[in-house]
């Protein structure tokens, strides 16, 4: 019986990798404000550690999916990440407009899960963008031109 366990504990004498709920935590969350800037929720920056300057990437894949990534050093294709306050965010104005996101008309909110399978293609920590669900924004009550209702 010992040795058929000896001959268990051998075949289970593999390399394990820890899943973290550091990477894999479901509240990371980014918007496309109506400006175009893609923000960032507080909780979200400080998981990611964002700091001004640093750099974010996008990719899309044959589907159609969206990845952002953040690169690891000085990237070409990578957009720099700015601050304002507490708040961080990127300016995407032209990069959603062209892939027919309308997120003047809607609340654009996504979802950031990370995919490491995508870190070394993308030269950073890789994150798979799920877009929930849109909402229409809130039509503005019509204002005079000194702002009364």
């Amino acid at each position: 019986m010992t040795n058929r366990f000896c001959n268990f504990a051998r075949k289970r004498d593999i390399a394990m990798k820890i899943l973290s709920i550091k990477d894999y935590s479901g509240k990371l969350r980014a918007s496309v404000q109506m400006s175009g800037r893609f923000g960032f929720s507080e909780e979200t920056a400080k998981v990611l550690q964002l700091q001004d300057r640093m750099s974010i990437k996008f990719a899309q894949d044959d589907d159609e999916t969206l990845f952002c990534s953040f690169p690891d050093g000085e990237d070409a294709d990578a957009f720099k990440v700015r601050k304002a306050g507490r708040y961080f965010y990127v300016p995407t104005d032209v990069l959603f407009s062209s892939l027919g996101i309308d997120y003047k008309k809607y609340n654009i909110l996504f979802s950031l899960v990370r995919d490491p399978s995508k870190d070394e293609e993308l030269n950073g920590k890789a994150y798979h963008m799920e877009m929930l669900p849109k909402t229409l924004r809130k039509k503005e009550e019509e204002k005079d031109d000194v702002g009364n209702i």
